[in-house]
């Protein structure tokens, strides 16, 4: 009985420190950076719509030259001039550039069996295969990246599509660990659990 009361001990210590080490890093992946001649930038972005999100969105799609600016958003109610007005976005990307993925009935079933994350994908595959885009930058929290890649790419299995990440880090306190940040910390351990649940998903037939 000792022997097993040390044994896991020792192992949760172990993958307390592999948490603390890792923890963070394991989400955040991307190549955005390195991602070239890209037709569009989706940002994923909730709601209530993430300002951060949107902003560097813009910001990518200005900087890389992108045509269009993707928004698959889950709430129908907003526009690119409400974002525009709400988060003060100074860059001009005209209503043309701007493709918004709103939610239809039908998809809400996609949205209670696979999650938020899988329906934005969704979303921004009809959109691309509509105007007939091949390559786009994916823009999202860094923590959310690994869950986002996952669900783009299990999404366009079917389709010649191209898709790049690039993570945003969280605006943190440099002098503090991000696992002190009780906040950032909760929403690190939330990300776990639905990436958990994500690659229960990519076990079933993904439905489109």
């Amino acid at each position: 009985m000792k022997t097993a009361f040390k044994i896991a001990v020792t192992s949760l210590v172990i993958l307390l420190i592999f948490f603390i080490w890792q923890g963070e890093s394991f989400l955040i992946l991307g190549n955005g950076d390195d991602c070239r001649d890209v037709d569009a930038v989706v940002v994923l972005a909730g709601a209530p719509e993430d300002s951060l999100r949107v902003k560097k969105g813009v910001e990518v799609a200005d900087s890389r030259g992108a045509q269009y600016l993707i928004l698959p958003l889950r709430s129908n109610g907003i526009s690119w001039t409400w974002l525009v007005d709400e988060y003060s976005i100074e860059i001009p990307i005209s209503n043309e550039r701007v493709l918004i993925g709103h939610m239809e009935p039908d998809d809400k079933q996609i949205l209670k069996d696979y999650g938020g994350t899988f329906l934005e994908a969704k979303k921004s595959i009809e959109i691309m295969l509509k105007y007939h885009l091949n390559a786009a930058i994916v823009v999202s929290s860094g923590y959310h990246m690994r869950r986002s890649r996952l669900a783009f790419e299990r999404a366009k299995e079917e389709y010649p599509i191209r898709f790049c990440y690039h993570p945003i880090r969280e605006h943190l306190n440099k002098n503090k660990p991000w696992w002190l940040n009780l906040r950032y910390l909760l929403r690190v351990l939330t990300e776990y659990g639905k990436l958990a649940s994500t690659y229960t998903i990519l076990l079933c037939p993904f439905h489109s």
